[in-house]
């Protein structure tokens, strides 16, 4: 729900950037907690965790092309 917000461009709380920091780092540091990434922003400064956030998600999920359909991707299924 917090990153969900943060998609549709709402002003972010700060519970948001902490699950969306975290979330962006937990494949390269899969022992970081909610006060791992908290403490992160604190020393990045919570405009400056913001703004890195957001830049990540425009990356991740750029504007489609003028004209182009969808392409969903197919869903996968979790590893046992």
């Amino acid at each position: 729900a917090d990153i969900e917000a943060l998609l549709r461009g709402e002003p972010p709380t700060m519970s948001a950037v902490r699950s969306a920091m975290l979330a962006g780092l937990c494949d390269a540091h899969p022992d970081l907690t909610q006060d791992d990434a908290g403490r992160l922003i604190d020393h990045l400064g919570h405009a400056r965790a913001a703004s890195l956030i957001y830049q990540a998600l425009a990356l991740a999920f750029p504007p489609a092309k003028e004209g182009s359909a969808p392409r969903p991707r197919k869903a996968t299924r979790a590893k046992a």
